[in-house]
């Protein structure tokens, strides 16, 4: 018999899913609108949460893109350090997977952060992939930012009239990203995953543009004094100048200066230039993740 209960996380649950999400991945950027949009804009979104002692102890969530015709989706799970060793990962994983699949949900993946956590998701199927670097950076110590070039304009995104021009270069900048599994987005799909994401500061995430094209984007999530590098690309023609790491500087002083005090960024292992870029910056690592998938 269990000591615990598990439960359909409905909205009304939201900021005990983000409190207990935050304290079993501190380097998450959530919050309950994010839940929110998860809710609305995720296909076959699922979410739990298992209390014990009255207590919220673990969450899950499952979901996959929207524009995804083979529907494979992400399980997020957590639960509390007092609270592990007691099958409620277990429980909570196992409600997920039937949910996905009871869905006509395809393969499924999820990030484990240590060998314990690996060795746990092996052991019920999962096997291993690629793997990521968490880093963190001190937006008190920020290096200066690099100068503008003369032929490049810095625009944010919120002041952007033509989002169909980010999204094609978005489009060609992640297509060779290592471990990159999402593959082409639609521009609706794109739009409303990304953009109507309450933890989207629009102000802080930038575009720059030479001449008329667009060159580099970065895109910024924040969450109160946390924000997280949602992603930052450079458009394939216009790569080797550092628009890089000018723009996510840039976004990074915008962020200091709006008060955020800590920043996040998750990158394949593999993926030596953006690692570089971040180290520039005053990003260190935090945490490696390994990529498990169920099929």
């Amino acid at each position: 018999m269990t000591d615990f209960e598990i439960r359909t996380a409905t909205e009304d649950y939201d900021p005990q899913m983000v409190a207990v999400f935050r304290e079993a991945f501190p380097a998450l950027v959530i919050n309950t609108g994010s839940l929110a949009h998860s809710r609305a804009t995720v296909g076959g979104y699922g979410a739990l949460i298992a209390f014990r002692d009255g207590e919220a102890v673990g969450v899950g969530t499952t979901g996959y893109p929207a524009w995804s015709a083979q529907r494979e989706g992400s399980i997020s799970l957590g639960v509390l350090p007092d609270a592990r060793r007691a099958g409620i990962g277990s429980a909570l994983l196992e409600r997920l997977v039937a949910h996905h699949r009871a869905d006509g949900g395809g393969a499924m993946r999820a990030a484990v952060r240590n060998a314990e956590f690996l060795a746990w998701a092996e052991k019920r199927g999962w096997r291993p992939g690629r793997t990521s670097r968490v880093s963190r950076c001190e937006l008190s110590e920020l290096p200066p930012a690099p100068d503008v070039p003369a032929d490049v304009r810095i625009v944010p995104l919120s002041e952007v009239a033509d989002l169909r021009a980010v999204h094609t270069a978005d489009a060609l900048a992640t297509s060779d990203i290592p471990g990159n599994p999402v593959g082409p987005i639609p521009f609706e799909g794109w739009r409303d995953f990304l953009l109507t994401d309450p933890r989207m500061d629009t102000g802080l995430s930038l575009v720059a543009y030479i001449g008329e094209d667009v060159a580099a984007m970065t895109y910024i999530h924040r969450a109160g004094e946390r924000v997280n590098s949602a992603f930052t690309g450079t458009h394939p023609g216009h790569r080797g100048r550092g628009l890089a790491t000018l723009l996510k500087a840039l976004a990074l002083h915008g962020a200091a200066g709006a008060g955020a005090t800590v920043a996040f960024t998750n990158n394949d292992s593999k993926n030596a230039p953006m690692l570089a870029v971040n180290t520039r910056l005053g990003y260190r690592p935090f945490v490696e993740m390994t990529t498990v998938q169920l099929d």
